[in-house]
């Protein structure tokens, strides 16, 4: 179980990643909070954080707009 979760959530990373590339922010957050409830359950896994970290540079972007 725990590798399935481990699995899951680099798939999703990579996906959410991937979104972040083609500017697509909205699916980006989507699949990275998804992602992030796959891996939810009783196992610490460090792609958690790399989530928690994608999901925060993403509330960051929303709340200050590039100007130009």
């Amino acid at each position: 179980m725990k590798e399935m979760a481990k699995t899951r959530g680099e798939t999703y990373l990579e996906l959410a990643k991937m979104y972040l590339s083609r500017q697509d922010s909205r699916n980006a957050k989507a699949t990275a909070l998804e992602g992030k409830r796959l891996c939810a359950g009783p196992f610490y896994l460090s792609v958690r954080d790399r989530f928690d970290d994608l999901i925060s540079a993403l509330d960051w972007a929303e709340a200050n707009p590039l100007k130009g």
